[in-house]
């Protein structure tokens, strides 16, 4: 017996010893630790004029040739007083074509390489005054962006059609128009995809209704009532039985 707790005694030594080595050996080395992107892009705030309550995103998947079409409603509160613009985070790839607001097209620009979708407001709001903005938008996301990858069109092992989401930490706006950073959750959130009948989309909370579209499409409606970061919005489609 006291041979085994020697013996167990030792393991633990020579693995302590073994993780203290391992650890100056990385931070005793001369190049540098690579990290993905989005992991480097600590505590990003986004535009933090303006507090997110609600996403609903209403997707339309289509797959080979590959397309992301969406309309995102983003309903948020003014945290100051006289807010008449703001920004989203959203990636040059994705292209939009309107930002709406109670019922007015507003003026919008998405400068090259910014990642971010600027919008003039209809009229200034003050702290605690609600905002809600539609944007309508489309494009191929581009995977391996930011964080560990997050958005792809795949295929399965049979060679079936695969699409899914992975937006840890900030790879949300790689493909739907948000406030990226997990700081500023959204209360609650509706998740609508649509794709072809032979596939199934999974989402997050409930699933609340599939619709079949009469065209070869259905949509699944997906809603979460519960506070939600933007990385963990997600999607995944596929043949599943």
């Amino acid at each position: 017996m006291r041979k085994i707790k020697l013996l167990l005694l030792s393991l633990i030594l020579i693995t302590t010893i073994k993780a203290q080595i391992d650890t100056e050996s990385i931070l005793k080395s001369n190049g540098p630790i690579a990290l993905p992107n989005g992991l480097t892009k600590v505590n990003y705030p986004g535009d933090s004029n303006f507090d997110v309550t609600y996403y609903k995103l209403n997707l339309a998947v289509q797959y080979s040739p590959n397309l992301l079409s969406g309309i995102v409603t983003v309903n948020a509160k003014s945290l100051i007083n006289g807010l008449d613009s703001l920004f989203l985070d959203l990636d040059d790839t994705l292209v939009v074509s309107s930002v709406i607001s109670n019922n007015s097209n507003l003026v919008f620009s998405q400068p090259n390489k910014s990642r971010k979708l600027y919008i003039k407001l209809d009229n200034p709001y003050n702290i605690g005054e609600k905002i809600s903005l539609i944007i309508t938008y489309q494009g191929i996301p581009i995977s391996n962006q930011n964080g560990f990858g997050s958005f792809t069109f795949g295929t399965t092992g049979q060679g079936l059609p695969s699409i899914y989401t992975l937006s840890e930490p900030y790879g949300a706006s790689d493909w739907w128009p948000c406030k990226d950073t997990p700081a500023d959750k959204a209360d609650s959130a509706d998740i609508w995809i649509t794709c072809t009948t032979d596939l199934k989309a999974i989402s997050n909370g409930n699933l609340i209704e599939i619709v079949n579209n009469g065209n070869g499409t259905q949509t699944y409606k997906w809603k979460t009532t519960y506070p939600i970061a933007q990385y963990l919005i997600s999607m995944a489609i596929a043949p599943y039985s």
